[in-house]
């Protein structure tokens, strides 16, 4: 039951969605095909919840890093990844006990917070951490390319997490560039490279897992022949880099979907389902309350760079609707009918 459920919500999620222009169509399912085939053709969800309820248990450390933008366009990130990150830190703290601990760039900062504590997870400093349940820290990465890999080390050797998480994070290219999914640079100097955690915790044993929705974003590097096959972008990025918008950044894990939110969103319902405790997912109201935090908070749009109550060009009313569906399927899931005949 486990893996129908899981393949309900991996076809959910990766449901094709995006404007006739400015960002490129008919790749979101072509890119999910190939996660599946290159992990095994199992369910993407439920590779994710086995390994985060393998690893993770109560007091453990999980790092999830978010928040996504740039210095003029979108300054203090977008409404994908906060509320993913939200999502799925819920599941994790109230239901497997883990501590969360979220990694940002300072910019993105407000609107993560914001989402977080929507949820019912306090973001305190370290001292109450340790005192406290269902409480959060963010750490700051610092910007540039050189402060990544000793941050990284800082990182794992402080928490020695059990997992760390990417959800719409930009990985660089071959030539070590990052870009949007349009094939925009993004100047090194503006961005935390948080790639380094990735290849710093495989390195240790750490699991990673990665989400993403164009191919540029961290974990996307385990089907990098592909994505540079079939984003518009992929191979040929139109910057003076010479190279496409696929990252090479891999994570042991990788969920592709419609927008990197439902990805997390997945996941999260995959775990409240085998948790048998689907409250744990939120329902229509809090999503509803994380979107007007975040926003309010200085989240953006990211197919209109507008402020407004949308992740990616889709409406508050369908990011409601989904939750409606995925809360649909566990719940029936776990429910047992006698019909008497």
């Amino acid at each position: 039951m486990p893996k129908i459920i899981a393949d309900a919500i991996d076809q959910l999620i990766s449901i094709e969605m995006r404007y006739a222009s400015g960002l490129p169509r008919g790749v979101i399912r072509p890119i999910y095909e190939a996660a599946r085939e290159a992990q095994g053709g199992e369910p993407l969800v439920y590779l994710a919840a086995q390994k985060l309820r393998e690893v993770a248990g109560p007091r453990d450390f999980v790092l999830i890093v978010t928040g996504s933008g740039q210095r003029f366009g979108l300054p203090k990130g977008e409404t994908d990844g906060p509320l993913g990150a939200a999502s799925l830190g819920r599941v994790l703290d109230f239901g497997l006990g883990a501590r969360i601990i979220y990694i940002c760039d300072e910019p993105h900062i407000d609107p993560i917070v914001a989402s977080v504590e929507a949820v019912g997870i306090s973001v305190i400093d370290e001292e109450r951490l340790e005192t406290r349940p269902h409480t959060s820290v963010i750490e700051i990465h610092p910007m540039g390319v050189a402060a990544g890999p000793d941050f990284a080390e800082a990182m794992l050797d402080k928490y020695r997490p059990k997992a760390v998480v990417f959800i719409e994070k930009t990985g660089p290219n071959a030539k070590g560039v990052h870009h949007s999914i349009t094939g925009t640079p993004k100047p090194p100097e503006d961005t935390g490279h948080c790639f380094h955690l990735a290849d710093r915790a495989a390195a240790r044993g750490i699991f990673t897992l990665g989400f993403g929705d164009g191919g540029n974003e961290v974990g996307n590097g385990i089907i990098l022949d592909a994505v540079r096959r079939i984003q518009p972008r992929g191979a040929d990025c139109g910057c003076p880099c010479g190279d496409g918008i696929a990252t090479v950044t891999k994570t042991e894990v990788f969920v592709s979907a419609s927008i990197s939110n439902w990805g997390a969103y997945g996941v999260a319902a995959q775990l409240a389902y085998e948790l048998k405790k689907p409250g744990l997912f939120q329902d229509e109201e809090m999503e509803e309350f994380m979107l007007r935090q975040c926003v309010g908070a200085g989240g953006t749009d990211g197919a209109t760079a507008a402020q407004i109550l949308a992740v990616d060009g889709t409406s508050a009313r369908t990011q409601t609707g989904l939750v409606t569906l995925l809360r649909q399927i566990i719940e029936n899931g776990l429910t047992e009918v006698d019909r008497g005949f």
